[in-house]
């Protein structure tokens, strides 16, 4: 039910409302992700997996949110990272979570999860 909020009133509305998000790929992503967590919602159809790999996965996408902050296409944020040694530290502390928790969740926990949990 979370995760349905979080799409439905915070990822969908934004991509469409955000120049800079409007990507199709993300917003097909975002639908057909609230599809599912309605369908799991309502059916108990992914069990108590669904809060893994709706939820758990999704942990590096906090620090990489940031790290697309200070993309160039966002060039307020981006000149505020050139100028603030702060803002570049926070930059690189998120570049590099993402990168730790996208390797320890998505490349190890998702597959042992996936192939010696669930099946």
């Amino acid at each position: 039910q979370v995760l349905i909020g979080v799409l439905l009133i915070w990822e969908v509305p934004t991509a469409c409302c955000v120049k800079s998000l409007r990507n199709p790929l993300m917003f097909v992503h975002h639908i057909g992700l609230s599809f599912v967590a309605y369908a799991s919602v309502r059916t108990c159809i992914f069990s108590h997996y669904g809060l893994f790999f709706g939820g758990v996965v999704e942990v590096s996408s906090v620090p990489l949110a940031i790290t697309n902050l200070f993309h160039p296409d966002h060039k307020a944020w981006a000149a505020l990272e050139a100028a603030s040694p702060l803002a570049q530290r926070v930059n690189l502390f998120a570049r590099v979570t993402f990168a730790l928790a996208f390797v320890v969740v998505r490349c190890v926990l998702f597959p042992y999860v996936l192939f010696f949990q669930a099946l």
